[in-house]
């Protein structure tokens, strides 16, 4: 399975999912490519820190050095297989989720849904 690049948007879609559920802070797993450069920052006043973890070992320092009261966003391309019960159970939702550019396109615009023919496009989610 290949993993796509998590971006700021990105995260802050999957956050604003997170919130809607009445989550305030917490860690948040993505499905992606272990690579971040944009630094930290805030959702809804939250600080927000984005780990880049290509192992499982990534994944617990990670949880180890969160600081509570806060979003941990963890990338990582690892299974869930091979994260663990563990790992999951400290997750949102207790899994990983899988990076989705329609969303975060579709929460910037404040979009109720996304023309169906876009998701025909070869390379659809580029296009987002």
């Amino acid at each position: 399975m290949s993993t796509l690049t998590a971006t700021r948007p990105i995260i802050a879609a999957k956050l604003a999912k997170a919130t809607e559920k009445r989550y305030t802070h917490g860690v948040l797993g993505l499905r992606a490519t272990p690579t971040w450069d944009g630094g930290t920052f805030a959702h809804d006043g939250v600080p927000v820190t984005v780990a880049a973890c290509p192992s499982t070992l990534a994944v617990w320092e990670a949880l180890e050095s969160r600081t509570d009261g806060q979003w941990l966003v963890i990338l990582t391309p690892v299974d869930e297989k091979d994260l663990g019960d563990g790992v999951l159970a400290h997750l949102v939702d207790g899994r990983l989720l899988s990076p989705d550019p329609w969303d975060a396109l579709r929460s910037t615009f404040a979009a109720a849904t996304i023309e169906p023919a876009l998701y025909r496009v070869p390379n659809d989610r580029a296009l987002a």
